[in-house]
């Protein structure tokens, strides 16, 4: 029978840690660094313990390479999603929607960075994820550039961003109202899923031409 080193050693290296950082991202998500377990997880992701170890010398440190992971997934996700409308004029509708639909599918990013953060207000030098953030608001920010054509500021990427986040991560909440009372058929739920995400791009493109005509004066 084959060992988990043996495995280990047969497939390609970038694709047994891209595999075990989206199995960590997910572990994470759902039970956070102190739920999880390098042993389980080493399991899970059908490598060594030895090998977890070697590549990410700490829970924390896989911690914050699976965030990082997870967030880059997602906006190549959306510009894959965008390559089909260079030439749209509905490009901010589409960006916001983009990240909406992504997020709404597979919340682990937003998990992982609202973990995170509740961890950092009890404990700010436990924060993991700094850098994860400041990377994803430049993400952010070169997308814009290169889909919108023109420079947001610090501030405005920010709050673009806090935006996406927060409207996203409340619609758990909203999902379990819809739920409490009873199971929502699946014509509901994708009605409620459609409100939510009209809701959100009109809201963002107000913002984004808010601040078009702010800058244009």
């Amino acid at each position: 029978m084959e060992s988990k080193d043996q495995r280990d050693a047969v497939e390609p290296a970038d694709q047994l840690s891209s595999r075990v950082l989206g199995i960590a991202a997910r572990e994470f998500a759902e039970l956070g660094v102190e739920g999880v377990s390098m042993r389980v997880l080493a399991d899970k992701c059908e490598v060594s313990t030895t090998w977890l170890y070697y590549h990410f010398t700490s829970k924390e440190a896989l911690f914050k390479e699976s965030c990082s992971h997870a967030i880059e997934e997602t906006f190549r996700a959306v510009l894959r999603r965008l390559k089909a409308f260079e030439a749209s004029e509905r490009r901010p509708e589409l960006i916001i929607t983009a990240f909406f639909d992504e997020w709404v599918a597979d919340r682990t990013t937003l998990l992982l960075v609202e973990r995170d953060v509740i961890s950092a207000l009890l404990s700010p030098e436990r924060w993991l994820t700094g850098s994860a953030y400041h990377n994803t608001l430049e993400l952010m920010k070169r997308l814009y550039v290169s889909y919108l054509g023109s420079e947001p500021d610090e501030d405005f990427a920010f709050a673009f961003a806090s935006f996406m986040y927060g409207f996203c991560s409340l619609m758990i909440i909203d999902e379990r109202a819809l739920s409490s009372g009873g199971t929502p058929t699946a014509a509901d739920h994708a009605a409620f899923v459609a409100r939510k995400r009209e809701s959100i791009a009109r809201f963002a493109q107000q913002m984004i031409a808010g601040r078009s005509a702010r800058t244009s004066v």
